[in-house]
């Protein structure tokens, strides 16, 4: 039965080529834009992709103090995380690392400006880098703050050419460092990870010298499980209690979240407030819905049209015992079977897209694909679309008497 369906919505589709071409052409455009869009999305939420340390870590990147004569916004300090963070019993592992800082090289009379971020070890062993050359820098060269770094292929190229650097001398205005390894940079896991050059932490006396809570450090910390997030925050709220009653003389209220990436975006998009990220997925999925619609709407008009040119052959097909059921399913499939087809240009407009993005540097540390999940949920997308602009018209005109068919009459 499914193979007879699927024979006459081959020759169908091909009959009406206007309709066909015009109906691919909406479906695999409002697709792809929503392909994008959760391929974008994914990558925030997911950095290193699902199943990942980055993917499952909580993040610590702000901090707020108000006092009675200052209000200060800014990242917290080394010194606060090295004592209140990376002493929690709770994590699996704590990594404390900076903020990007501009520096250059010159190659020749050119100038090469590069991102340098300050971390400590066990940054490497959460962030998994795959390395194209060499190694990343261990606990004992960050603790005797050995002027070594790991670069990315992307800055290898540009000062090096594209050659074996491993113990290759790097003169930037922040130092000379002695390369241990290579990354690649389109494989950036996330802004936290997205840099050009990777140094010890201990190479920057500014940081680890500093005594004030705030500064421009950031911490990464990997729960064993996801189950432990809530053990882990309530562990971290304790710590915070301790650097209250440090600052007390200072400052009357310190706020610092230990947060995922999807509550940090959505802390994010409802301006800061403390809405939950439950709240967000609603309205972005309903976004999604109202986005669908209108190409929906358009789809069931056509589907209408389409079946009322066909409403003789319903007519002589109703005459000849074709139940109801029988007709419903033959023109689902027919849009089902479209829909599918439209997924697949959407597919392939959304890789070109994303590749179009990717090459583009608008976001440096990202590399947005169509992972596992996001072609499974284009699949049932497409099987959603195709149902939802078939049935009912299908359904209306299945119910006509052979002779309303026959004539035309579609009320």
């Amino acid at each position: 039965m499914l193979t007879n369906y699927l024979k006459i919505a081959y020759k169908v589709l091909l009959r009406q080529k206007f309709f066909t071409i015009v109906s691919l052409f909406g479906i695999s455009i409002t697709l792809t834009i929503i392909f994008v869009v959760v391929a974008m999305l994914d990558s925030v939420i997911t950095p290193g992709g699902c199943g990942s340390k980055l993917a499952r870590s909580l993040y610590i990147e702000q901090i707020s103090l108000q006092g009675e004569n200052m209000n200060i916004n800014s990242s917290p300090s080394y010194a606060l995380l090295d004592r209140h963070v990376r002493t929690l019993k709770t994590p699996e592992a704590v990594a404390i690392h900076s903020s990007n800082r501009s520096t250059a090289v010159y190659v020749g009379s050119n100038k090469v400006e590069l991102q340098l971020k300050y971390t400590d070890a066990v940054f490497w062993d959460i962030v998994e880098f795959e390395f194209v050359e060499g190694a990343p820098y261990n606990s004992d060269q960050v603790t005797n703050a050995e002027a070594v770094a790991v670069i990315s292929d992307r800055a290898r190229n540009e000062v090096f050419g594209k050659r074996s650097v491993s113990g290759e001398y790097l003169e930037t205005t922040a130092g000379i460092f002695r390369v241990l390894g290579v990354v690649p940079a389109d494989q950036m896991p996330g802004q936290s990870a997205f840099a050009d050059v990777w140094v010890p932490i201990t190479q920057s006396t500014a940081i680890t010298a500093g005594t004030e809570p705030y500064g421009s450090e950031m911490a990464i910390v990997l729960p064993a499980r996801d189950s432990d997030h809530e053990a882990i925050k309530q562990e971290f709220e304790t710590h915070m209690d301790a650097v209250r009653a440090e600052v007390a003389g200072k400052f009357h209220t310190v706020k610092c979240s230990l947060s995922s990436q999807l509550e940090m975006m959505a802390s994010e998009f409802f301006g800061g407030t403390d809405a939950g990220p439950a709240l967000m997925i609603t309205l972005v999925i309903g976004l999604i819905i109202l986005f669908m619609i209108l190409p929906a709407m358009n789809l069931v008009n056509m589907t209408v049209s389409r079946i009322y040119e066909r409403s003789s052959e319903i007519g002589v097909r109703k005459a000849f015992g074709a139940s109801a059921s029988t007709l419903v399913g033959q023109f689902v499939v027919e849009n089902v079977l479209l829909t599918l087809v439209g997924g697949a240009l959407a597919v392939v407009f959304s890789l070109i897209a994303l590749g179009i993005l990717n090459e583009s540097g608008v976001m440096p540390y990202a590399h947005y694909s169509l992972n596992i999940y996001v072609l499974f949920y284009s699949v049932v997308t497409s099987l959603f679309f195709g149902v939802f602009s078939g049935v009912l018209p299908a359904y209306r005109m299945s119910r006509l008497h052979p002779v309303q068919a026959l004539r035309g009459v579609t009320t």
